[in-house]
């Protein structure tokens, strides 16, 4: 015998949702592990680092990234910047005990720089340009490369800080706090040529 919606009794359905949203942040940063999985609903091997430690990190490769300027040859810089970019990420997940997927975070930098890249690039390319070119290169380059650096590192931590691995970050969501970070970062590479 057929059976027919009519004939189907449908019960209210309760949905309740057991992890915050990605980028919702949590009410304290420095909350211990167990709290965090208490409130989310997550349970994994996360553990909650110091923001120090993050902050150390970022910095140490915002200074790489903006002296790695100093190569004179153009694009050979680009590769280098992108390369200790790829460092920093693997050492964040490191911290937070994520797994690191070298494919996977080439991409994401890589998608992050967007419209950077061409500043960059530009950046880059005066080096071209004998004596003044060089000298314009070099700091154009280490501004642009130490603030994209800085912007790549603080919007990972924000990522990891709220439980995200590599595997669920949404670039769409995320353009945004980049380019917010990209100016900030401006200000702190500007500060370090002085």
């Amino acid at each position: 015998m057929p059976i027919h919606p009519q004939d189907v009794e449908v019960s209210a359905i309760k949905v309740t949702r057991k992890r915050k949203r990605l980028y919702e942040p949590l009410a304290e940063t420095n909350q211990l592990p167990e709290r965090i999985a208490k409130e989310t609903g997550i349970e994994s091997s996360y553990v909650q680092p110091k923001t120090g430690e993050a902050q150390e990190i970022i910095l140490d490769y915002v200074l790489w990234s903006a002296g790695l300027s100093l190569i004179p040859v153009p694009i050979a810089d680009i590769i280098a910047i992108i390369a200790i970019n790829l460092k920093m990420l693997k050492r964040l997940c490191q911290l937070y005990g994520l797994e690191f997927r070298e494919q996977l975070g080439k991409s994401l930098i890589a998608s992050l720089f967007g419209t950077f890249q061409i500043e960059l690039l530009l950046g880059s390319l005066w080096k071209l340009i004998p004596g003044i070119g060089l000298a314009g290169g070099v700091i154009s380059t280490a501004v642009i490369s130490g603030s994209m650096t800085y912007a790549v590192g603080k919007v990972f931590v924000m990522h990891f800080g709220t439980g995200g691995t590599l595997l669920d970050f949404d670039l769409s969501k995320m353009q945004a706090h980049f380019a917010e970070k990209y100016k900030e970062g401006q200000g702190i590479t500007s500060g370090l040529k002085q």
